[in-house]
C-alpha cells in the first residue's frame, strides 16, 4: 500500500491511496499507567503501544491525549535524531494501513532536506515493527519496503497539478510560472517553479524556509494573556484554548477570550512572511502566475496574505496539500521506473 505522511512541528498529517487520511498534533508523552480516560474521544487522541518481534518496548499517549498530559513535541535540528519521528509515523501508517508493507513518502522542512534527507531515509526503511492503537486496530504490522523523500512545499505544487494517480490534474498551471508559500507550526517553506531558458524548473534562489511559522503567532497570545492575567501561562494551556474552547482562556475563576488577539498577531506574522517572501524572491515575485498558499498556518493567514500578494490563492484541502502532493508525486516516480524496466 502507499501511504504518505507529512510530520509537521504542529501536526502529522497522512493519506493512504484510497484517499483516507488522518489528522493529529504532532505531540507524543510517556504514558504514566493504566485506566486513563482520553479526553475528547475522537480521532485525535490515541493510547499507543509498540511492540517488536512480539515484545512490547513502548506505550505512548499521542496526539490531543498528549498534549493534555503536557507531551512534548521535542524537535530536534537534526531531524533524523527526533526521538518522536518513528512512533508519529508509525502510528500514521497504522491508522492507514492494511498490514502489508508500505510504499512510503514523505516530506522534510526545506531547512533540514537537503543535508539530512539520506540520513532520514535510512531511519525509515528499517521501521518494521507492531502497533495497537487503543480503540482501533489491533496490533497491526507496520513496515516499510521503500522510501521517497521531498521537500516540504514541493508537495503543495504536485498536489495542484498531478492527480492522486500521478496524471495532470491541471494542464494550464503545469505551464505556468508558480510560487509556493507553505506555512506550518514552526518552520514557513517557500518555492518557486518558474520559466528559464529550457522551460519550466524549480528556481534553486527562490526556493527555501523560514524558521518560523503559527507557533509565533502562539507565542505573542501566550505574551498577551500573560499581561491580563498577570501570570505565566503554560504555552500548552494556550494552544488548548486557541484549538478546543473557542479561544477561552479559564484561569483562576475567570475566563479570558484569546481569540480578540488572533486578528492583530496574524497581521503582523503575514506582515512577516510576506515581506521575507519578497526578499527572497526580490521582483520575480510579480512573475509568477499564481502563489499558492497551504498548510495549517496558511488557511488561517490567507486572508491577510491575499492583501500583500495579489496572485495568492488559498490551495484545496490545505492542511493535507503536502500530503497527497507527496503520494501524487511517488505515484508518478512509481509509473516511470516501471516504463523504464
Amino acid at each position: 500500500m502507499r501511504i504518505a505522511v507529512d510530520v509537521g512541528f504542529g501536526y502529522t498529517k497522512a493519506v493512504n491511496e484510497a484517499g483516507k487520511k488522518v489528522s493529529f498534533p504532532s505531540v507524543v508523552a510517556p504514558r504514566a499507567g493504566g485506566g486513563i480516560e482520553i479526553v475528547g474521544g475522537n480521532q485525535d487522541d490515541y493510547i499507543v503501544t509498540l511492540y517488536s518481534q512480539g515484545q512490547r518496548f513502548a506505550e505512548y499517549l499521542v496526539g490531543d491525549a498528549a498534549l493534555v498530559s503536557n507531551g512534548t513535541r521535542a524537535w530536534d535540528d537534526k531531524f533524523a535524531e527526533n526521538r518522536n519521528l518513528k512512533t508519529l509515523i508509525a502510528v500514521a501508517l497504522a491508522l492507514l494501513g492494511d498490514g502489508s508493507p508500505v510504499s512510503l513518502s514523505i516530506g522534510l522542512p526545506m531547512v533540514f532536506y537537503r543535508h539530512q534527507k539520506d540520513e532520514v531515509k535510512n531511519e525509515l526503511a528499517e521501521l518494521d515493527m507492531d502497533v495497537k492503537i487503543e480503540g482501533h486496530q489491533v496490533r497491526p504490522m507496520v513496515a516499510v519496503k521503500d522510501v521517497i523523500i521531498y521537500p516540504q512545499g514541493a508537495g503543495v505544487y504536485y498536489a495542484t497539478v498531478l492527480t492522486p494517480n500521478g496524471g495532470i490534474n491541471d494542464l494550464d498551471l503545469i505551464n505556468q510560472s508558480v510560487g509556493v508559500i507553505d506555512i506550518g507550526h514552526r518552520t514557513t517553506d517557500v518555492m518557486a517553479m518558474a520559466r528559464g531558458k529550457k522551460g519550466l524548473a524549480p528556481r534553486e534562489e527562490m526556493i527555501g524556509g523560514f524558521d518560523y511559522g503559527m507557533n509565533m503567532a502562539v507565542k505573542q497570545i501566550k505574551a498577551m494573556a500573560d499581561t491580563v492575567t498577570s501570570a505565566n501561562i503554560p504555552v500548552h494551556w494556550v494552544e488548548q484554548a486557541l484549538n478546543w474552547n473557542n479561544g477561552v482562556l479559564e484561569y483562576k475563576g475567570k475566563a479570558y477570550n484569546l481569540k480578540t488577539y488572533e486578528s492583530q498577531v496574524y497581521s503582523q506574522l503575514a506582515e512577516q512572511i510576506a515581506a521575507g517572501v519578497k526578499q527572497k524572491w526580490g521582483q520575480e515575485t510579480d512573475r509568477l502566475s499564481v502563489i499558492l498558499i497551504a498548510g495549517g498556518g496558511g488557511k488561517a493567514l490567507y486572508p491577510y496574505l491575499k492583501a500583500m500578494l495579489l496572485t495568492a490563492e488559498l490551495v484545496k484541502e490545505p492542511s493535507y496539500a503536502n500530503a497527497q502532493g507527496f503520494l501524487a508525486a511517488q505515484s508518478l516516480s512509481m509509473r516511470k521506473t516501471a516504463q523504464r524496466s
